[in-house]
């Protein structure tokens, strides 16, 4: 079972995932080829209110927020 490594643009790293082969996990944002390195964080309401976007987002689709230690997707971004 090989493991990749996810670091931020700052070389953080973000997390560390175990992969059974198979190919790394893609940018969810439509029409993105890049494997994911951040997930979104925005905090979703109603009865999922403990629970995060957690959409795969590649480095240029990621929306860091500068306030705080998260990262939006371009969707959440806008109405953040």
């Amino acid at each position: 079972m090989g493991y990749e490594v996810i670091r931020r643009e700052d070389g953080g790293v973000v997390m560390i995932a175990c992969r059974r082969g198979g190919r790394a996990a893609r940018c969810q944002v439509p029409g993105c080829v890049n494997n994911h390195t951040a997930l979104c964080d925005y905090p979703l309401g109603g009865i999922r209110a403990d629970a995060t976007c957690d959409m795969r987002l590649c480095g240029s689709h990621r929306v860091p927020q500068p306030d705080r230690d998260r990262d939006y997707c371009p969707t959440h971004a806008k109405g953040a």
